[in-house]
């Protein structure tokens, strides 16, 4: 008669054989007998009572996971606002740089329409590098720091080339506009960037702001 010493009945478990360490290799299913030994394990486990949590764990548990989300939620605030910060260090830069090009061409009545539009776009062409880098710097950032770097299906760098060319194109119409309408080249600069008595609120740069800040609302909805 011969036995198996790698699929021995009995045990624990009848009809389960035990792997036999001294079988030669080849000689029998090893993976197969490996296999039915997780099974009944996995059976076994499955078919034990689980009693449930007390009160007091899962309150702990909650507690926990409200104090992650929370801490969660502060660090995107902080990431967000880091972002925005980027673009308002470029806003000293703009308002000296308007009020100075802009120093002999501002505040002439009934400026021409060719001489406002020569002079905003030689302007744009040293205002406009300086947004466009800041822009992409607060992007940057915020794509290394965000776990999924995608906004409402779009990537980030859509959302920077977007919000990029809205604000150049809202900066050269008030250039323009401004001059156009005889403002001084301070009041023009304010135009752009906004007095510094109300924190820049009142300047077409503060809409980019907003839009910046929608995104960071739509980022904090999502990880509620």
């Amino acid at each position: 008669m011969k036995i198996d010493f790698n699929n021995l009945p009995g045990g624990k478990h009848s009809g389960i054989g035990d792997p036999h360490w001294l079988s030669g290799s080849g000689k029998v299913d090893r993976k197969g007998i490996a296999a039915r030994h997780k099974a009944a394990y996995l059976a076994e486990i499955r078919a034990r009572p689980r009693k449930p949590a007390r009160p007091e764990t899962i309150a702990k548990a909650e507690a926990v996971s409200a104090r992650a989300k929370k801490h969660e939620q502060a660090r995107l605030v902080k990431v967000w606002n880091t972002a925005i910060g980027l673009l308002d260090r470029t806003e000293p830069r703009l308002r000296d740089l308007i009020e100075r090009e802009l120093l002999d061409v501002a505040g002439i009545d009934h400026t021409r329409v060719g001489d406002a539009m020569q002079a905003t776009e030689d302007l744009m062409t040293r205002v406009g590098p300086i947004r466009v880098n800041a822009i992409k710097k607060a992007f940057r950032y915020v794509r290394d720091k965000l776990d999924d770097p995608k906004l409402m299906g779009r990537s980030l760098a859509i959302w920077a080339g977007t919000i990029a060319a809205a604000d150049a194109h809202r900066i050269e119409m008030a250039i323009r506009s401004g001059l156009l309408s005889g403002m001084e080249n301070t009041e023009v600069a304010r135009q752009v960037v906004g007095s510094q008595r109300l924190a820049g609120v009142d300047g077409v740069t503060e809409i980019t702001r907003r839009h910046i800040a929608h995104l960071a609302r739509v980022t904090l909805k999502r990880r509620k």
